[in-house]
């Protein structure tokens, strides 16, 4: 079973926690940020103990208190999304996901493919033209929120986006994002005032990163053309929360043969 750390108290003794118990149980330590992160990779990562940390930042601080400690009773890795802040460490304990995040690497997995095979409409997917024309469009989107997730960490904007809804900024008849619409809402929620040209600016001078978009905000995307221009999900199913559950669903078979999960299992089967 997974040990959860609930606030900053049972951070201070996590890495105390892992090395103590480590005296009764050998098995190697996965750390990872969130319990879906460990219901998806428990039949991948078998034998092992797994620590739900609560966030990426709790993940790397005790691997590396852990490597500061020299902890050398079992192999130790922790797992954890890359995201926009480029707060990410080099070390063989550091596993990030292949990928932005966890979602980022089932969709670059072939995830897409499996979501339009279970709920997109038969009569509509057999124009692979306009599948591919559709999913472009979504590749685009995202990434450009990713963008704007990323200027909103290096500016400080402090614009929270899961206030946002990212489905109502993408237009289904062009397939293209809302630009002028998603940056006024970004305008709307930062915690001091910012013009559109502020925004423009801070874009031009970032780069699109081969990690990819979040992966959660392309399943926004992916569902909202699943309600009718791709498939007949009804408006209630495709809201974040139910598009991640059902990636995470369909997560076995695509990782079953994924290089980055073997690496992982060979760091953890290495010798100490």
């Amino acid at each position: 079973m997974a040990k959860t750390i609930n606030s900053l108290q049972e951070y201070d003794d996590i890495t105390s926690r892992i090395k103590h118990g480590s005296q009764v149980n050998l098995k190697p330590k996965v750390l990872v940020e969130g319990y879906s992160d460990q219901v998806v990779l428990k039949d991948h990562l078998e034998n092992v103990e797994f620590f739900v940390c609560g966030s990426k930042s709790v993940v790397l601080n005790t691997i590396k208190e852990l490597d500061d400690f020299d902890y050398g009773v079992a192999p130790y890795v922790g797992i954890y999304d890359q995201d926009f802040d480029n707060d990410n460490c080099i070390g063989s304990h550091f596993c990030p996901y292949e990928f932005r995040d966890l979602e980022c690497m089932l969709i670059r997995n072939g995830l897409p493919q499996k979501l339009l095979d279970f709920y997109g409409a038969p009569d509509k997917l057999r124009d692979f033209n306009y599948v591919r024309k559709v999913l472009a469009g979504i590749e685009d989107a995202a990434i450009y929120v990713g963008l704007l997730r990323s200027a909103n960490v290096q500016n400080r904007w402090g614009v929270k986006f899961k206030e946002i809804d990212l489905s109502k900024k993408f237009n289904k008849k062009t397939l293209s994002i809302k630009r002028d619409a998603l940056i006024d809402a970004v305008i709307a929620k930062a915690e001091y005032p910012i013009e559109p040209q502020d925004v423009r600016t801070a874009l031009q001078d970032l780069d699109v990163s081969d990690l990819g978009p979040r992966g959660k905000d392309y399943l926004v995307f992916l569902g909202a053309v699943l309600v009718r221009e791709l498939g007949t999900l009804k408006g209630q199913n495709v809201t974040e929360d139910m598009m991640v559950r059902n990636a995470h669903s369909l997560s076995y078979s695509i990782l079953r043969n994924c290089a980055w999960l073997d690496a992982v299992n060979h760091k953890l089967s290495e010798n100490i």
